[in-house]
């Protein structure tokens, strides 16, 4: 059992989704206790994931992450494999039947193309990307920080040429293809606010950036949220307007947009 291997909590502790079908079967977290801290050996055991977080996060292992997840699931007791091949099962369903994968992953290539072109215009014209001299896109970016873990920005970008003694100028992008069309202020406001602060811990603040070639400790200036626009954008324009205020309030470091 994870639990005896105090691998229970790190494993589902930080799935949202799945905890709570989780607990909806009767199956909560609490039930199943870490045991207690072995400073060696589990000083061993994260040494040793850590080194593969970071082989996964090369561009030769880009399914690292799905592996890891693979792997983990597999460890489980019977009861939570069972549970989260049901929660995977209606998570496939709903993104299948609202278009959630194709929209999505058209709308995360469609930007990176966007950025890159930006990039590739004088400082003085570019649209995203006017506070670097010579910004350098990269997508799909390993980063990892102790509290998140290893995660993968949907484009990372870092200044190519600082200035004298200063650290490069970086930020992150993270892109959301959400039908916010028929949603109320309230539900509007609670999945912005969730999804602003999920960027920010997950690749905001002070991270270690993966990539080989890119490998530092950095700080990330800015966190930019960008919602796929057009026919999934709230019909109500002061409804958007006030609730990108309030987020960008109360969440500073991320910025909210809809493209």
């Amino acid at each position: 059992h994870l639990a005896q291997d105090k691998r229970l909590g790190q494993t589902l502790g930080m799935m949202a989704v799945a905890r709570e079908h989780l607990r909806r079967r009767g199956l909560p977290l609490s039930d199943f206790p870490d045991r207690a801290e072995r400073p060696l050996d589990d000083g061993l055991r994260g040494a040793r994931e850590g080194m593969g977080e970071l082989l996964s996060s090369s561009p030769m292992m880009q399914t690292g992450p799905m592996l890891s997840y693979v792997t983990r699931k597999g460890q489980l007791p019977p009861p939570y494999q069972h549970a989260l091949d049901e929660v995977e099962n209606a998570l496939a369903k709903q993104a299948l039947e609202s278009g959630n994968v194709l929209l999505g992953l058209d709308f995360e290539r469609d930007m990176a193309k966007l950025l890159r072109e930006d990039a590739a215009l004088p400082q003085a014209q570019r649209r995203f990307l006017q506070d670097f001299n010579e910004p350098r896109v990269e997508t799909y970016v390993g980063v990892h920080k102790p509290e998140a873990g290893l995660r993968f920005a949907d484009v990372l970008v870092i200044e190519r040429k600082p200035l004298p003694g200063k650290p490069p100028r970086v930020e992150t992008f993270s892109f959301k293809s959400r039908d916010f069309s028929g949603l109320e202020e309230r539900a509007l406001m609670a999945q912005m606010m969730a999804d602003a602060r999920a960027a920010l811990a997950y690749y905001g603040e002070t991270l270690d950036i993966r990539r080989p070639g890119l490998q530092s400790r950095v700080q990330v200036h800015r966190v930019r949220l960008i919602y796929e626009g057009k026919s999934l954008t709230p019909k109500d324009p002061d409804l958007v307007e006030k609730a990108v205020i309030k987020i960008e309030k109360d969440v500073p470091g991320v910025e909210v947009l809809f493209q």
